[in-house]
């Protein structure tokens, strides 16, 4: 038999995890994008700024990191998603603890 406190943690888990992988999916850009590309350098006489110009001059590394990067941009918005869904849930707990407590 599964404990109150058991249950909530599996609701939450499951929709921790259904909030996650929606905008993943949602938002699942190209493995290469062109818009990446600077084409104004030649590939043969350049190649890593031709693959990769406009993302360089568009992407600032944050003075605290070493670098930055794909997985850097993924961690930093499953914190966010992290972050959004936790907040949520403690105002909605905070409110149904209120409610039922008749302190409203």
């Amino acid at each position: 038999m599964m404990s109150a406190f058991t249950k909530v943690l599996m609701r939450y888990s499951i929709l921790l995890v259904a909030v996650l992988v929606t905008p993943l999916a949602a938002q699942q850009s190209k493995p290469i994008d062109p818009a990446n590309f600077d084409t104004a350098c030649a590939p043969c006489s350049h190649f890593f700024r031709y693959a990769n110009g406009r993302w360089l001059d568009r992407v600032q590394i944050p003075g605290d990191q070493p670098g930055r990067g794909a997985f850097h941009e993924l961690q930093e918005d499953n914190f966010a998603a992290l972050r959004e869904v936790l907040t949520s849930s403690r105002t909605r707990v905070a409110v149904r603890c209120a409610t039922s407590t008749g302190r409203t």
